[in-house]
């Protein structure tokens, strides 16, 4: 299963990045040792790089090692995964993305009342 366009890996390692903001391989790889993971350097080089070119992360050189930074929040992740579904699934339509989530799945009164006030606020 991926998270807003990131493998279970990928999104893995973004949890790391988006808590610490600045770390290195070394520190990338020993704290997924420390969470049960047995992968080589080089695989979790390979998944930093596959994030550079998502565009999730940056990095840097500094010396002898790479500096690694959030390039986009996890807020700003999946607002760009919910408008791309929107726009790609839905044809653009904010109704029709409504109608399909809604559809199995019932809104108590205070959910429709916040979306009706988020709407309202939408209009103006």
């Amino acid at each position: 299963m991926g998270w807003y366009g990131l493998s279970d890996s990928e999104h893995e390692i973004m949890k790391y990045i988006w808590k610490h903001e600045e770390v290195t391989l070394r520190e990338v790889v020993a704290w997924l040792e420390n969470r049960g993971y047995t992968w080589k350097q080089q695989t979790v080089y390979t998944l930093l790089n596959r994030l550079i070119d998502k565009g999730a992360i940056t990095a840097i050189k500094k010396g002898n090692y790479r500096l690694y930074y959030p390039a986009i929040t996890e807020d700003e992740l999946i607002g760009q995964w919910t408008e791309n579904l929107v726009e790609n699934e839905y044809q653009g339509s904010l109704k029709n993305f409504l109608l399909a989530f809604t559809r199995k799945k019932s809104l108590t009164r205070t959910e429709a009342d916040e979306l009706r006030k988020i709407l309202d606020e939408k209009e103006e």
